[in-house]
């Protein structure tokens, strides 16, 4: 599969479940199958894990004060997840 994706927020929102399911088992060998729940589960655990593993976090952000150790992020569309 050789695919651009259509908005940073959501590169794989043009996909089929099956083209997901198959990148998702060619690509990092997960065994999932073509339900979109089964999938979103298999990737909030994977990230979940991978959060609760990382020694290390990055951020990009609108305002920082190494004083107070404040940040402000703001998403640029006005979007909340």
């Amino acid at each position: 599969m050789n695919a651009s994706p259509s908005y940073p927020t959501g590169p794989i929102a043009y996909l089929s479940a099956r083209e997901i399911a198959k990148a998702l088992r060619d690509g990092y060998g997960f065994d999932v199958g073509y339900d979109p729940e089964d999938i979103v589960r298999l990737i909030r655990e994977d990230i979940a894990r991978s959060f609760a593993e990382a020694r290390v976090g990055i951020t990009g952000a609108n305002a920082i004060t190494a004083e107070e150790g404040s940040i402000v992020i703001a998403h640029k569309r006005g979007e909340y997840f």
